[in-house]
C-alpha cells in the first residue's frame, strides 16, 4: 500500500492482480497522512499529523477507525510490525513546543495497536530522522533521530521490548542518522547521513557502540534503505540512485533500471528463500518494481540418517578468513540456538535463535567478513545439551 502525503486530502493506493488503484475509503479528508504499514493485505495502519493520531483499518484500507490521539501537535513519522510476530508494532513520532520539535516520542504495542505504551525523549531541537526505524523483532528496535540545530545526533535503541533504552551520541554532520537498518543478530547496522550535496552511508560491527563511513556520493538526499533480515543484502535508494550491498552494507554498487531522478522511499521483502521483491516509489506517483535473487543465510540439512548423539563439531576450516562452516548433530525433535561470541563473552553473530529442527545432522556457514582477526567461540544449545567450539579468525 502506498500513501500520498498530501495535507488537503491523502490518498491510500492499494495493488491488486490488475495493477495500483485508488482505495475509495472513508478517510476524512482534513487528516494528514504521514506513514503508512500494514501486516497483510487487511489490516493497516496509518499515523497522521497535527493532530498526531494512529488509525486503523481492518478491511484493506476502505473503513477507519482512531486507534489512538497522541497530542494536537507533532507529527507519526513511521509505524512498524515485527515480521516475526505482527501482534508487536512501535510507532515513532515528533514532540512540537511552541511551534519548534522538542524531542521524539516512541510507542509500542503488543495486540495490533488496541493499546500502546509511549516513551517521551524530550530535547529541544531534535526531531525523528526520516524512515529512521527499524524493528528485528519483539525485544529489539532501532530509532534514529536528527538534530535540527546542528551538533551530535542520537540513535536510540533496545534490546528488551523497551524495559530499559539505550541513547547515544552520533556525529554524522546536519543531516542523519537516516533510515537505520540492523542485521538480525543486531550487530552490524547501517545509516545515510548527509550534508549539502554530500550523503555518506555509516556502519557499525558492534551494535551502534561505534559508527564509520562505508559509501558516500554526491546524490543529494538519502531517501531510505531495507535490510532483508536473514540475508546480507541491503537495498537503498536516493533521490537519484538506487544502490545495492551484498555483504551486509561493507560494499555498495549502483543499480540500474530505476527511475533516476525523484526517488521518494522503497520497501523490500523476501518472497521465497532467493527472491527479493522490491518497491521504489516516485514523487510523481510512479512505482517501480526490482525482483532480485539473494544468498540466504541458514542452516542445512546434511542427511538422512538419525544421529546417535548430540554434537557440535569443529569449525573447518580453522584458522579461517572469512568464511567457515559449523557442523552439529541432533539426534532428537530440539529447538537449536546457535551463536558465535567474541572472548569478552558478547554474541556477535546469531546463527539461530530457538529454531525448531527435526532430529539429524546439520550445516552452515559463517561469513566473518566484518569481524576482526581473533578468536571467537560458537556455542549451541540444543534442550540441555550445550557445547562450545574455539574458532580462530585470520586475516
Amino acid at each position: 500500500m502506498l500513501i500520498n502525503q498530501n495535507y488537503r486530502s491523502p490518498y491510500i493506493c492499494r495493488r491488486t492482480i490488475i495493477g495500483w488503484r485508488m482505495v475509495q475509503s472513508d478517510l476524512n479528508p482534513a487528516i494528514r497522512g504521514q506513514c503508512i504499514a500494514a501486516t497483510d493485505s487487511m489490516n493497516v495502519w496509518l499515523g497522521t499529523s497535527h493532530p498526531e493520531e494512529i488509525y486503523y483499518s481492518s478491511n484493506g484500507g476502505i473503513n477507519w477507525t482512531l486507534q489512538l490521539h497522541i497530542a494536537d501537535t507533532g507529527y507519526v513519522e513511521e509505524i512498524m510490525f515485527s515480521k516475526q510476530d505482527p501482534q508487536i508494532g512501535y510507532a515513532f513520532g515528533d514532540m512540537a513546543i511552541n511551534g519548534m520539535w522538542n524531542g521524539v516520542r516512541i510507542l509500542k504495542t503488543t495486540n495490533r495497536g488496541l493499546n500502546w505504551q509511549i516513551w517521551e525523549f524530550e530535547n529541544y531541537g531534535f526531531s525523528c530522522a526520516d524512515r529512521s526505524m527499524t524493528v528485528i523483532d519483539s525485544n529489539r528496535a532501532w530509532f534514529g533521530v536528527l538534530n535540527l540545530l546542528g551538533g551530535l545526533a542520537k540513535i536510540i535503541n533496545t534490546t528488551n521490548g523497551g524495559l530499559n533504552w539505550i541513547v547515544r551520541d552520533v556525529n554524522v554532520g546536519y543531516g542523519g542518522p537516516f533510515s537505520i537498518q540492523f542485521s538480525q543478530d543486531n550487530n552490524i547496522g547501517v545509516f545515510f547521513g548527509q550534508e549539502n550535496a554530500n550523503s555518506w552511508i555509516y556502519r557499525t560491527t558492534n551494535s551502534g557502540i561505534n559508527w564509520s563511513i562505508a559509501y558516500s556520493t554526491t546524490y543529494y538526499y538519502s531517501k531510505s534503505m531495507r535490510w532483508i533480515q536473514g540475508t546480507s543484502n541491503i537495498y537503498g535508494c536516493s533521490e537519484f540512485v538506487l544502490i545495492r550491498s551484498t555483504d551486509d552494507g561493507l560494499t555498495w554498487r549502483t543499480m540500474t533500471g530505476g527511475p533516476g531522478i525523484d526517488l521518494e522511499s522503497l520497501d523490500a521483502v523476501r518472497l521465497n528463500n532467493e527472491t527479493i521483491y522490491s518497491l521504489a516509489v516516485t514523487r510523481d506517483r510512479r512505482v517501480y518494481k526490482l525482483l532480485d535473487t539473494v544468498r540466504v543465510i541458514g542452516i542445512e540439512n546434511i542427511g538422512t540418517s538419525i544421529p546417535g548423539e548430540f554434537r557440535l563439531h569443529q569449525n573447518y576450516p580453522n584458522p579461517f578468513n572469512p568464511y567457515t562452516t559449523i557442523e552439529f548433530d541432533i539426534p532428537k525433535n530440539s529447538n537449536v540456538v546457535l551463536k558465535v561470541y567474541d572472548v569478552l563473552g558478547r554474541a556477535v553473530a546469531v546463527l539461530s535463535e530457538n529454531e525448531f529442527k527435526n532430529a539429524g545432522s546439520y550445516k552452515v556457514k559463517w561469513n566473518a567478513s566484518s569481524f576482526s582477526s581473533g578468536v571467537y567461540f560458537c556455542r549451541i544449545q540444543a534442550g540441555n545439551f550445550v557445547d562450545i567450539k574455539k574458532m580462530i579468525l585470520v586475516k
